[in-house]
């Protein structure tokens, strides 16, 4: 009898936590829907609730070209389109090493966060990015996820 009771207490106490992971669960699904749903509406409406939080937003930088001969050559992603660094007068800009390009970008604004390597269909040619971010409000970053979602 002893035995039966306490596999029922332990089967009733097994059952009881079961029941409060499942709306734990539950709570932590509304939660993110929740969450998604207040992103969307801010980035539709552009809305922003005053805060103290740091907003980024990210490029991605590409280099091409030989150093020796031609110069390097910089692409940079800005989440909308990827176009040649460029001057003021429209001409591209050619550095003289990548120091250079990293300089460029410093003097902008931008900050150094990554490098990685980006790997092309078939497997058999990769090409590395930098990844820069650079301080903005919560409008500009905002801004920039409705300009990066194709339509």
């Amino acid at each position: 009898m002893k035995k039966v009771l306490f596999v029922a207490l332990l089967v009733a106490g097994m059952m009881a936590t079961a029941q409060k992971a499942e709306a734990k669960v539950l709570e932590l699904a509304h939660g993110a829907k929740a969450l998604e749903a207040g992103v969307n509406a801010q980035v539709a409406g552009n809305q922003v609730a005053p805060d103290e939080e740091e907003y980024y937003i990210y490029n991605f930088v590409y280099l091409s070209g030989d150093i020796k001969n031609e110069g390097l050559k910089a692409d940079i992603d800005d989440g909308v389109s990827i176009e040649r660094v460029k001057d003021a007068e429209g001409k591209t800009i050619k550095f003289r090493t990548p120091a250079a390009v990293m300089i460029h970008f410093a003097a902008l604004g931008w900050e150094f966060v990554t490098n990685g390597d980006t790997l092309y269909s078939g497997g058999d040619s990769t090409r590395s990015y930098w990844v820069l971010r650079k301080k903005c409000t919560k409008e500009e970053m905002l801004a920039a996820v409705k300009a990066g979602r194709k339509r």
